[in-house]
């Protein structure tokens, strides 16, 4: 090779380690047309293959890998089926793939690491039913674990296996692999929330919802996020609660939509990826919106601190009595609650928030947190003072037209004109 043609080839890989694979291909191209000796051929076709694949142009890079094939050294023959059968692997073509990893692992000089190339086998076989039919996959990913492996990890092993079994609808045992997936180096998982998914959906498949919206929730709240992974389990949250709590479930799809039209805009997934979930979103959204009749709507929702109970009591059951909806957290919440959304379902389903005001509510955490979610929600806000004057209200209620609890009558009458409830008496 000449100086100039080693300085191009040094610039090509500069370019490829910067990020920049379109350059790097046309500096690859440019020295294959002026040199077809072997020797470079073996060097420049492996890096043509990587180059294409970077690009996601899988079919040009299995051609350049299979001309690598036809001028490699029986050494490096092995590694050269092992990146057609990865190729194959990340174009879908998993038949294909199995074909190469088996080819590679038979060469008289074996991979570099084997366990890695077992590890891809069996992820790829078990997408291949009639050639799974013995559980081969699963033992093959059992092998890998204890082989030399230079790119795979552990929990990886542990998650496929997981998926593996979840085709076979071997549920208890995916289960099982999912938590093994967790519990083996967590801080080293990418993206942990999509292992919390999977795990979610075999624990509904077992018919276990509570237990599958709680890790759901946990894959919302893991490190390392992305927003289609935390948007799937919003839209799962979502499907699960529909009929049950159809104004939390609402919630959570419409945050998963959001967070699909973000990864769409960012190009975080494909087009198509997006749409797909998207659409999936908007019709349970208006099924939901179908059956919202029988939906609880709430023309109050009433935020007291605990210490003011008996108050907030009286004014519950006299709001009750003339016919009014009211959500009131100690009345509505059960044992297994996820009280932070439960309560923030019921501010959206509600037409406004009336806050009992004492100098005990003022330090409470609750009623700060549930008034300035109102606030955020644009709802109509009601002070009722207490026991306090509206000089010691924070800046936000003060500018509001306070009542003292003696003029509930008022506000009941304010509130009928507001709402309508002649209906319901």
């Amino acid at each position: 090779m000449l100086d100039d043609e080693k300085s191009l080839l040094a610039r090509a890989d500069s370019y490829f380690e910067k990020g920049n694979p379109e350059k790097a291909l046309a500096c690859y191209r440019l020295i294959l047309r002026v040199n077809r000796n072997e020797a470079v051929l073996q060097v420049l076709y492996p890096k043509i293959a990587r180059t294409y694949a970077a690009l996601k142009k899988y079919e040009e890079a299995i051609d350049a890998c299979l001309m690598a094939e036809k001028y490699a050294q029986p050494d490096k023959l092995a590694d050269i089926l092992v990146e057609i059968g990865r190729l194959h692997q990340s174009d879908g073509n998993h038949r294909e793939a199995v074909d190469y990893y088996r080819k590679a692992l038979q060469e008289l000089h074996p991979p570099d690491y084997v366990g890695d190339v077992h590890y891809w086998l069996g992820e790829s076989l078990y997408k291949v039913s009639d050639l799974d039919a013995n559980d081969e996959s699963l033992e093959i990913l059992e092998q890998a674990k204890s082989e030399e492996r230079g790119l795979v990890l552990t929990w990886e092993i542990y998650n496929t296996r997981g998926h593996a079994l979840t085709q076979k609808k071997r549920y208890e045992e995916a289960l099982g692999e999912f938590e093994l997936a967790l519990g083996e180096h967590f801080d080293l998982i990418d993206i942990p929330g999509n292992i919390y998914n999977n795990k979610a959906g075999c624990l509904e498949e077992l018919g276990r919802e509570e237990d599958a919206i709680s890790c759901y929730e946990d894959a919302i709240r893991a490190p390392r996020g992305q927003r289609d992974t935390i948007g799937f389990a919003r839209i799962k949250i979502g499907t699960l609660l529909k009929d049950s709590k159809p104004n939390l479930a609402r919630i959570h799809l419409e945050e998963a939509k959001v967070l699909f039209e973000a990864a769409r805009d960012t190009r975080e997934i494909p087009e198509w990826f997006a749409r797909e979930h998207l659409d999936n979103i908007c019709g349970l959204i208006a099924d939901i919106e179908d059956d919202i009749g029988s939906a609880p709507r709430y023309d109050v929702f009433l935020s007291h601190s605990s210490r003011d109970e008996e108050e907030a009591r009286k004014l519950y059951d006299r709001l009750k009595s003339k016919g009014f909806s009211v959500y009131s957290a100690k009345k509505a919440l059960s044992g297994g609650d996820s009280f932070t959304e439960e309560i923030r379902g019921a501010l959206q389903a509600s037409s406004e928030l009336w806050i009992i005001i004492t100098r005990r509510s003022l330090k409470s955490n609750w009623v700060t947190a549930e008034w300035a979610a109102g606030w955020a929600l644009e709802k109509r806000l009601v002070p009722i003072l207490l026991g306090c004057e509206p000089e010691e209200l924070p800046d936000q209620l003060r500018a509001l037209h306070c009542r003292g609890l003696h003029q509930i009558d008022d506000l009941i009458q304010e509130l009928k004109e507001r709402v309508g409830v002649s209906h319901r008496l």
